[in-house]
């Protein structure tokens, strides 16, 4: 851990200065005559609107940017040291490659931000106070800003070093950690719901009661692990990970043989309780069991419960799955060819290399609310190189999905939304996109795609 200094009184600039520092700042990334690099080492920046500036590799050492406006910046490789960002506004804010080691981040909106390679291990200031004494900031300055966990939703922390300051201040729902390095980390009950952990680094790990639920840990190195207490339902892990760490009492996935029904007795349950209108029979309840490779081909699921249920490589095609929740399921590479799927539930499952040709994700009608309709809800799902080729994804709700090269050919997505969604790579060639919204969508590399006017 090293050390930064400052004086215990911050500066403001004001307005006219600090647009002359940034006009100098932007000819020095532009490499015109005169541009200096922006120098706001322990300046007050708090409750300004920065966003959308170019801040590369600024010295912002000890700044105070709470609450500030930072949706859009571009803060890639700048010296954040001992920042203080208590509270602020960093939606899709760019900070890879930043020096933000000793950084409060406590409150702040780190909502699809982007933290690739950053480095925010601790680190402590050192301020000096009126009559020159030495006060050390480090815990002091990272409360100041009082209570709040900070939002990391389908943030991008991949290859970032994170500290125990930062993994007990932050919510990391949905964040994208790839290849992090998290050993030793304290994680103690931490929200990793959604979280991408792939590849990342957790040996030694205190994780005891974390919420892992839709978590992908494929190759994650769990060497000493401590995950006892922790909700693994769901999330994407073999055994063999498993085995080098600590369990005791984690939730994981059940054998259906431990329900004492077999499959066949559930099904016949099931149909019975569609036929009946639920005066019979019982509604077909899978969640949180492992059916790998389990056959339910032209089945009639509808309104079945498989949350969380590990469903790889299942052979459902041509089956009925209308209204059923699968919120979380892992169908990777599960065959879904031709399913009815209106009005199903998928949010955050893994669906990637799925086979998803001529399924049906759009609107059912509710049967007994005239005129209510179900549209199929599939927030921040997994269809990573799914082929959905010929897919009726009308209506459907799509936003932050990830479809990054999938087999869109020949799709109807007319007015889906596809808000924040990732299709990098992915081929749209014939597809219908009247209506769809792809409000800050990630379009890249996109095969066929033309906008629609």
């Amino acid at each position: 851990m090293t050390n930064a200094v400052s004086s215990s009184k911050q500066e403001k600039l004001s307005p006219v200065e600090l647009g002359l520092v940034l006009k100098k700042h932007q000819d020095y990334r532009r490499m015109k005559f005169g541009g200096v690099r922006s120098y706001l080492k322990f300046k007050d920046l708090s409750h300004i609107d920065l966003s959308g500036c170019d801040l590369s590799e600024a010295d912002l050492c000890g700044a105070d940017l709470t609450h500030t406006r930072l949706s859009g910046t571009i803060l890639t490789g700048a010296i954040m040291y001992g920042t203080d960002l208590g509270h602020a506004n960093m939606f899709r804010c760019d900070v890879s490659g930043a020096d933000l080691r000793g950084a409060n981040l406590r409150g702040a909106n780190l909502v699809q931000a982007r933290l690739i390679k950053a480095d925010l291990r601790d680190g402590v200031l050192v301020r000096w106070d009126k009559n020159g004494n030495t006060n050390w900031g480090g815990k002091a300055v990272a409360q100041k800003t009082g209570p709040g966990r900070a939002m990391t939703d389908d943030a991008d922390l991949s290859g970032a070093l994170l500290s125990q300051q930062f993994v007990q201040q932050t919510d990391l729902t949905g964040a994208r950690l790839r290849q992090a390095l998290l050993s030793g980390a304290q994680m103690a009950n931490a929200n990793l719901t959604g979280a991408d952990l792939y590849e990342a680094d957790l040996s030694e790990a205190d994780m005891t009661g974390v919420e892992l639920r839709g978590a992908d840990m494929s190759g994650a190195l769990l060497a000493n692990t401590i995950l006892n207490q922790a909700k693994l339902i769901g999330a994407i892990v073999n055994e063999d990970q498993l085995s080098r760490a600590s369990v005791a009492g984690a939730e994981r996935l059940h054998r259906l043989a431990e329900s004492g029904g077999s499959l066949a007795e559930h099904l016949e349950q099931h149909a019975l309780w569609i036929s009946s209108n639920g005066a019979e029979g019982r509604r077909l309840n899978l969640s949180g069991y492992n059916l790998d490779s389990t056959i339910l081909a032209k089945q009639n699921l509808s309104g079945s419960l498989m949350l969380s249920a590990k469903l790889t490589e299942a052979d459902l095609h041509d089956t009925l799955l209308m209204l059923a929740d699968l919120s979380y399921a892992d169908l990777r590479r599960a065959d879904l060819r031709g399913a009815d799927m209106r009005g199903v539930r998928l949010e955050n499952a893994s669906l990637m290399g799925a086979q998803l040709s001529g399924a049906r994700f759009s609107s059912v009608a509710l049967a007994g609310n005239e005129g209510r309709i179900r549209r199929a809800i599939m927030p921040y799902a997994h269809f990573d190189s799914a082929n959905m080729a010929g897919c009726d994804l009308r209506d459907a709700n799509l936003i932050g999905a990830d479809l990054s090269r999938c087999n869109l050919r020949n799709t109807d997505l007319s007015g889906a939304d596809l808000t924040w969604s990732k299709l990098t790579g992915a081929d749209l060639t014939g597809a219908a996109t009247k209506g769809t919204k792809f409000n800050d969508a990630t379009i890249i590399n996109v095969t066929g795609w033309r906008p629609h006017h």
